[in-house]
């Protein structure tokens, strides 16, 4: 990825304000039905997504080669000491 030194904050508001806005009236959205009508099944529990983050994360690690190349240097470094 190339990134400039001297990165403006109009070019980062200017590409991304569509999403920006488009976030920001689903979690007004989220908080009206929570809040005021009293949605209250609309509660997410983490615990549940939290387990499927770190399994998506191990198994994005592990299918990209990375661990298969790394761990073997990991284990010469244990060993020496």
């Amino acid at each position: 990825m190339i990134v400039i030194k001297n990165l403006r904050i109009k070019i980062i508001i200017f590409y991304t304000y569509k999403q920006v806005l488009y976030l920001i009236a689903i979690a007004t959205l989220i908080f009206f039905l929570y809040r005021v009508l009293g949605f209250h099944f609309l509660v997410i529990p983490f615990v549940p997504l939290g387990v499927l983050g770190t399994a998506l994360a191990i198994f994005l690690a592990c299918s990209s080669g990375f661990l298969i190349r790394y761990y073997p240097l990991v284990l010469s470094r244990n060993s020496a000491l």
